[in-house]
């Protein structure tokens, strides 16, 4: 566990900066528009513990960075490119479900940021199902 030392309006604070999975995670995606990625991944997946509001950061450094134009590749530019119409993030990975689910509350609002050059920052809740089902709902979609 990485602790993060920040300033907030002079007082400092302890940020938590947990590893949630360092292996690729494989996402599903659905757009308010009815389109539908299952092919993304992310290469790192870390949860921010701060003061006010927990942050789930998903890291697709490896995948942008890739030389080899892949269906995760394609499914990313897509994302950044519609980040407006994403309505859902979905996976189902045990690892990630047994972390989230000890740390985070289920229907908790969560900020998600996405780092891929740079940082997109998404307002968000997180629902827990069966399966080791983690469900992630995107800003006025909740």
């Amino acid at each position: 566990m990485k602790v993060i030392k920040t300033e907030f309006y002079g007082t400092k604070l302890s940020t938590m900066r947990i590893s949630i999975k360092k292996q690729p995670s494989y996402l599903s995606i659905l757009y308010t528009n009815g389109e539908y990625s299952n092919n993304l991944y992310c290469s790192n997946l870390y949860l921010i513990k701060a003061l006010a509001v927990k942050t789930l950061e998903f890291d697709f450094e490896d995948v942008k960075k890739g030389k080899i134009q892949s269906n995760s590749k394609n499914d990313l530019e897509y994302m950044i490119d519609n980040i407006h119409e994403l309505n859902l993030i979905q996976f189902y990975d045990a690892t990630v479900f047994k972390k989230l689910s000890k740390s985070i509350d289920h229907n908790e609002s969560l900020k998600i940021v996405i780092k891929c050059n740079k940082s997109i920052e998404l307002l968000s809740k997180i629902e827990f199902k069966a399966d080791n089902e983690v469900i992630i709902k995107i800003g006025n979609n909740r």
